[in-house]
């Protein structure tokens, strides 16, 4: 394969990536929330138990769970499976590429959840992250939205509900 066609192929990869990272980060997040899962306490016990429901679920300054209860603990492992197929799988550059993408997407995902979760954020003036944050907040209230912002995998997989008017 050419320089150039390794390019392009690694610009058309960035929409794989990004479903892939927010596939495997809403399957680690719904995994996290079920009854049985050895994980529940890692995810539930950690972020819900910081920010229990709706009511309570913004702060001035975003709180992060240590130790036996972090939540990255429990959804940063899911990534490892794609990651290690993108090495393996596919030529050296775009392997490396790959799973650079794959870490921006999830570092934009971080980002984002965090935002949700403060009382001041430098992207409250749009409304689409005002939807994003409400339909998260019924994620505190509900074992529904275990996606971040993008609900196409709640979607997909019947777990999304729409948060109430306001």
């Amino acid at each position: 394969m050419t320089r150039l066609g390794t390019v392009w192929l690694g610009v058309l990869l960035v929409p794989v990536n990004y479903y892939v990272a927010t596939f495997c980060l809403w399957l680690g997040h719904w995994f996290s929330h079920l009854p049985g899962s050895p994980l529940r306490k890692h995810h539930v016990l950690s972020h819900h138990r910081l920010y229990p429901d709706s009511s309570r679920c913004r702060t001035s300054a975003f709180r992060f769970a240590s130790g036996a209860y972090d939540s990255n603990r429990a959804l940063l492992p899911w990534l490892l499976p794609p990651a290690i197929v993108y090495l393996l799988a596919l030529p050296t550059a775009l392997g490396v590429v790959s799973c650079l993408e794959l870490a921006v997407a999830t570092g934009v995902v971080a980002w984002l959840h965090i935002q949700f979760h403060l009382t001041h954020s430098p992207v409250d003036r749009w409304r689409w992250f005002e939807t994003a944050r409400a339909r998260h907040a019924v994620h505190h209230d509900r074992d529904v939205n275990f996606g971040v912002g993008d609900h196409f995998w709640d979607r997909l997989f019947g777990c999304f509900a729409e948060a109430p008017p306001s």
